[in-house]
């Protein structure tokens, strides 16, 4: 039986493998700490620059490119084309690693209510809002998401502040039509 210790099995590497597990390696671990550091600390600062370039973007790149480079060498594939499709595979990846942590991220996070959902709805008036739609007040309605804030107008006479009302239409998506409780 034979047995390697890490340095023979090292030594028995091209220097192009050698490489790849290096850079494989070193931004497979650098990529794990920032992603832990960045789940674990709301403080932890997310380095960026505009479009897809950013320090936690590279690292990922770099890893993939590794050990997809190990992997071409591995199975005889010659370095001229093992680095194009290093390149492009490590891109593809790291595209999909972008995509997945922005909709992994996106998942806790609700949508504010569409103006459309909030017909029938009940509310209270905390500013003003002038008769005949001659302008806009504010009122406020409780949703699954907690209160919303909608800019309201009326057809009828002007409406207080405290002041029930219901929603009957969707003016625009932040503008609703109300009208007065009582007066329904």
């Amino acid at each position: 039986m034979v047995i390697l210790t890490v340095s023979d099995w090292w030594m028995a590497l091209e220097r192009s493998v050698q490489l790849c597990w290096i850079i494989a390696v070193v931004f497979t671990v650098l990529m794990l700490i920032q992603r832990i550091l960045s789940l674990t600390s709301d403080s932890y600062p997310n380095v960026k620059t505009p479009g897809f370039v950013s320090l936690p973007n590279i690292m990922a790149f770099l890893a993939f490119l590794g050990w997809t480079g190990i992997i071409m060498l591995s199975i005889g594939i010659p370095i001229w084309l093992a680095i194009p499709i290093g390149l492009t595979l490590g891109s593809i990846a790291t595209m999909l690693l972008i995509y997945s942590i922005n909709w992994f991220s996106g998942l806790g996070k609700s949508q504010p209510p569409l103006a459309e959902h909030m017909v029938f709805q009940a509310g209270v008036v905390y500013q003003t809002i002038p008769g005949r739609r001659s302008g806009s007040g504010k009122i406020m309605i409780k949703t699954k998401q907690g209160l919303s804030d909608w800019n309201a107008e009326t057809d009828g006479p002007a409406i207080l502040p405290g002041t029930e009302v219901y929603v009957t239409d969707a003016l625009s998506s932040h503008t609703l039509l109300v009208s007065d409780a009582m007066m329904a």
